[in-house]
């Protein structure tokens, strides 16, 4: 069974401190309240290692050093569109071999997920200027909100409508087709 905590670093050595003295393990788990089985554990692993304190090195060692961690960010933040494979290719000939889904685990720990691109419109720098320019002209114009529940965005009450087509002619052919070009008849 996997520890779910620590005893402080104090207890142990209270611990430490009574088996010095003299006193079994069930006289020190009774004294402060531990169970025997930890008194025993904390008295073994003084004897083996010299202290109380957890010792280092615990668990799998990183595949990928702090410079390695760094060099990765910094070539995604270059270049998002970068693939986990090509920066495996580029780490394995600085002399580093992992795997791509090492360094996608990696820069998932580091905040980065791969996500699909936002789709926007191309923007001239012609496009920015413009824009800047209406937003800089249209700073002082109050904003519009609504107040309304989750699910009613697309009630009438709720909405503000706009024309986004440029007009244009409406062409009926089969109405002078009918009236065979009559002047007369359309006018009437």
């Amino acid at each position: 069974m996997v520890k779910s905590s620590e005893w402080s670093k104090k207890s142990k050595e209270e611990v430490i401190s009574l088996h010095k003295q003299g006193c079994g393990y069930i006289r020190i788990a009774k004294t402060l309240n531990i169970p025997r089985d930890t008194t025993g554990s904390i008295i073994r692993k003084f004897k083996a290692k010299g202290t109380v304190q957890t010792v280092p090195g615990r668990g799998r060692k990183r595949l990928l050093s702090m410079t390695g961690v760094r060099y990765l960010k910094r070539k995604v933040d270059k270049n998002p569109r970068l693939t986990a494979e090509a920066l495996r290719q580029d780490l394995s000939e600085g002399g580093t071999q992992v795997s791509a889904q090492a360094i996608r685990g990696t820069l998932r720990d580091e905040g980065l997920r791969a996500r699909t691109p936002r789709c926007t419109p191309l923007l001239t720098p012609k496009h920015k200027k413009s824009r800047l320019q209406y937003a800089k002209n249209h700073v002082d114009k109050p904003l519009r909100y609504v107040w309304r529940r989750k699910n009613e965005a697309y009630k009438e009450k709720n909405t503000l409508p706009t024309v986004k087509h440029g007009g244009g002619s409406v062409i009926l052919p089969g109405l002078f087709r009918f009236f065979r070009y009559s002047e007369s008849t359309l006018c009437a």
